[in-house]
């Protein structure tokens, strides 16, 4: 909100208010993850005046409700997918390190990270082993269930594992043998 005062000084404050607009731009920042919608304001309001251009900013986890007369099926497919990721995921991927693991599903059009797990890993030291090797088992338990819990294996077809070194291997090894242990071979 612009105020211009007598002496023709300016103000300028951010409100937040309720718009409603037709949209004429949409432009989207994947870097900030922020929708900016233009288009011209077509209801009254105390601050912005009928039938004047404004840009509003839609972030993540903002509340905004969408209208329109008439919707293409194409496009309420994709709202669809877009809020039922798992529907349409046949790859998932597990991109990892030591102590910090991330379980995503990956659709044609976005990647959804469903999960992701940190623990603690304590350094390898002199007589100290046994710290390093329970608090590893726990991590890759942690992410192990994780995958149960977020990969629908019905659907999916392919689960990834990405990571620096070798925690990729040693995270397959362990995921074999717990799957044969418990029988979760899916």
């Amino acid at each position: 909100v612009v105020k211009e005062s007598s002496t023709g000084s300016t103000t300028s404050q951010k409100r937040r208010v309720m718009l409603t607009i037709q949209v004429t731009k949409v432009d989207f920042d994947p870097d900030v993850l922020q929708l900016r919608i233009s288009g011209t304001v077509t209801s009254e309001n105390d601050v912005v005046r009928l039938g004047a251009h404004h840009t509003l900013t839609v972030e993540l986890n903002s509340n905004f409700s969408i209208t329109k007369e008439v919707w293409d099926q194409i496009y309420l497919d994709r709202i669809d997918e877009a809020t039922h990721p798992e529907q349409q995921a046949e790859i998932a991927a597990v991109v990892l390190q030591l102590g910090l693991a991330h379980v995503c599903l990956v659709t044609g059009a976005l990647t959804v990270t469903k999960a992701r797990i940190e623990t603690n890993i304590p350094k390898k030291r002199t007589g100290y082993n046994s710290q390093h090797s329970k608090a590893i088992t726990k991590f890759y338990e942690a992410v192990y269930q994780a995958i149960l819990r977020h990969v629908d294996f019905q659907k999916v077809r392919v689960v990834l594992l990405a990571s620096p070194g070798f925690v990729n291997q040693d995270m397959f090894q362990y995921l074999q043998q717990e799957s044969v242990k418990r029988e979760d071979r899916a």
